[in-house]
């Protein structure tokens, strides 16, 4: 079953506090009612046999046959959406199920994943043009505090029009309960650091950290996403060498927090790389949420065994570092 609520479309700005970006996740989470109709427990993680096919597929999203479902058509400039599909796993290929997943744009569409980690948001509408959506809408998986949000521009293709599209390679969503963490209070009058033991670290300054409104705990949370359980993203580039997951999604950063990456790649000192995010409603387009890309430029450190980043990261989100093309 599908929940659908309208919301304005958001303008752009220069830079937008991260609790102001948020009404859609308070409006999602209020779907667990729906979930409870269509008899999903969304707290449940079902103990299935593991996925057979969680490599990520060369074509992650492909428009399928229509079988009777006809896109919506568009009176103004759009993109007409019918239904998305895919399905949601963790790290060891289990279904995850009962994850709120969603379509936003010019509104939002949620539904909760079934007992095979499967989803079929029917949309059914016209999502409008929008500096903060690329392609009009994205797709999100908000589970819980044990694992990361993520936003997903699966429309990379730019197709106007689509009844159904499938997005073939699972999503993989880890657990924090494999990562660090620290709490992080916004009005935590000391510079709090978030590391992994492996080679990450984020520096945040003091009084820094925006939280989301739906954020109770004010922790920050790290994980690093095996690089076979990437998410699906389109690049705009070469695909990032580490990339790690980090919590609250859509957490603002009023000032520029400094990241160090492991060297993966074992890249000679003095290396320029680039430092890579998903976008998210904190990142104010730069880049669009649900979009990876370049948000900053880095090196490598002179022992050779670090990645910094030259000026740090203003939000929290999936971050890592490729090599440049």
């Amino acid at each position: 079953m599908t929940s659908r609520r309208r919301s304005e479309i958001r303008r752009p700005h220069i830079r937008r506090p991260a609790r102001a970006q948020t009404w859609h996740r308070a409006l999602l989470f209020a779907a667990v009612t729906v979930g409870v109709a269509c008899g999903v427990d969304p707290s449940a993680e079902l103990d299935a046999s593991p996925a057979d096919d969680v490599e990520m597929a060369a074509d992650a999203s492909v428009p399928e046959p229509d079988g009777g479902i006809q896109a919506p058509q568009c009176s103004v400039p759009g993109y007409a959406i019918g239904h998305l599909r895919g399905r949601v796993i963790d790290t060891q290929g289990t279904p995850l199920s009962g994850i709120h997943v969603n379509v936003c744009g010019s509104l939002c569409l949620t539904a909760l994943s079934d007992v095979s980690g499967r989803f079929d948001i029917a949309v059914n509408e016209c999502m409008a043009e929008s500096p903060d959506y690329a392609h009009g809408a994205v797709f999100s998986a908000l589970s819980n505090p044990t694992r990361p949000d993520l936003f997903y521009d699966y429309n990379f293709a730019g197709t106007r029009s689509f009844a159904i599209l499938d997005i073939t390679a699972p999503i993989v969503l880890p657990s924090f309960t494999s990562g660090r963490f620290i709490a992080a209070p916004s009005a935590s009058a000391t510079a709090v650091t978030l590391t992994d033991g492996a080679g990450f670290s984020l520096r945040v300054p003091p009084r820094a950290v925006d939280y989301p409104l739906t954020v109770t705990d004010e922790v920050l949370r790290v994980v690093r996403v095996a690089a076979d359980r990437f998410p699906p993203l389109a690049t705009g580039g070469a695909a990032p060498a580490v990339l790690y997951a980090v919590g609250p999604m859509d957490t603002g950063l009023r000032e520029l927090a400094t990241l160090e990456l492991p060297n993966v790649t074992s890249s000679a000192p003095g290396t320029r790389v680039e430092i890579v995010a998903v976008g998210t409603h904190a990142s104010a387009n730069t880049p669009p949420i649900g979009v990876l890309a370049r948000i900053d430029d880095g090196h490598v450190s002179s022992d050779g065994r670090r990645i910094t980043a030259d000026h740090g990261i203003r939000f929290i989100s999936w971050v890592g570092y490729r090599l440049p093309r």
